[in-house]
């Protein structure tokens, strides 16, 4: 038996992208920028790492070009068990933020970049789940 959701969920976006302000940048340096995200009360997350192979993991894509992606570091879970699910679960819930290691080519163009991004992931509450969604992002980083 499918369970059918009122139109009105599938317009429920409960992870958002908190703006990140312009991050400074030496050509030939390497930084850390911290992507922040809000999420509804009530709601959860999968981990990166999910704790059963069919459930759909935190992703962060990132396009750095012209600069290089070194490294993400995913926020921390916990576990939870909830009344769909009889073992718990690897979650995030409320504000959180994913680190993304960023190096700066010696020869990379001076001035503003946009670096472009999604975050996917699949929302739940403790009684149901939504589709998988993602939620784009931009970095402004400045290169000196």
């Amino acid at each position: 038996m499918a369970l059918l959701l009122p139109s009105c969920w599938a317009q429920i976006n409960p992870v958002s992208v908190v703006p990140p302000q312009n991050v400074f940048l030496k050509a030939g340096g390497t930084a850390t920028v911290a992507v922040r995200f809000g999420m509804m009360k009530g709601y959860h997350v999968n981990s990166d790492k999910p704790l059963e192979k069919h459930l759909i993991p935190l992703k962060f894509n990132l396009k750095p070009e012209p600069l290089e992606l070194a490294g993400i570091v995913y926020p921390k879970p916990h576990t939870e068990t909830y009344q769909f699910q009889k073992e718990p679960l690897s979650v995030v819930t409320g504000a959180f933020a994913v680190m993304a290691t960023i190096n700066v080519p010696a020869n990379a163009p001076k001035g503003t970049h946009k670096l472009a991004g999604t975050l996917r992931y699949q929302a739940c509450t403790d009684s149901i789940c939504l589709s998988p969604r993602s939620v784009a992002f931009t970095i402004p980083v400045v290169v000196r």
